[in-house]
């Protein structure tokens, strides 16, 4: 194995579901360790496999953009989750008082 190096992660930005759904797209290619510091932000250990053939850069940028990709759909889903099981909701089994509904949401 190559040389492991960590990347930390503001818990204030990322939540911890964002963080673990960003860090399994590295497995294919590194031995990924999580862990939680004292101030509640994550450390992530990542250590290249022999046969990865992306260097520390390219681990460390792909890290990033899933952060940010996996921490909007995530703020998007608690946005909006609740319009879009509505929409599937009244696709499959159409709500006899959508606008009923929609006042809940």
């Amino acid at each position: 194995m190559q040389e492991t190096f960590r990347i930390i992660v503001d818990s204030k930005i990322y939540k911890k579901e964002a963080v673990f759904a960003a860090s399994r797209e590295l497995t294919p290619f590194a031995q990924v360790i999580i862990n939680s510091l004292q101030e509640s932000d994550f450390a992530i250990d990542i250590t290249p496999l022999d046969s990865c053939p992306h260097n520390i850069q390219f681990l460390e940028q792909k890290l990033n953009i899933m952060l940010i990709d996996s921490q909007i759909r995530i703020d998007l889903n608690n946005q909006f989750g609740t319009i879009r099981d509505l929409i599937v909701k009244q696709a499959f089994s159409p709500i006899a008082d959508l606008k009923q509904e929609l006042k809940k949401a």
